[in-house]
């Protein structure tokens, strides 16, 4: 996110005819700000489905998930205490 960023995320979609994959999961841990700002940007693009809305969990992460159009979920996260 934003010039000379240190992570770049890209989703490519199956080609048609391809033999579909089961669906995968993944996690990124982000900073504090990080975290904040990719989902607004997100957000406000429009472009992915959230799974689930950012919020803290009791596990100590605040996090948000969103997925692909073959089902893949991506999870994006903080830890609480990076506070």
């Amino acid at each position: 996110m934003g010039l000379h960023c240190a992570a770049n995320i890209y989703f490519f979609r199956r080609p048609d005819g391809e033999e579909p994959l089961p669906p995968g999961r993944a996690m990124i841990a982000m900073s504090t700000e990080g975290l904040e700002e990719y989902y607004e940007m997100l957000r406000q693009e429009g472009k992915v489905k959230f799974v689930e809305d950012i919020e803290d969990k009791p596990w100590g992460y605040r996090q948000f998930e969103i997925a692909d159009e073959d089902g893949n979920a991506i999870q994006f996260f903080r830890f609480l205490e990076d506070e």
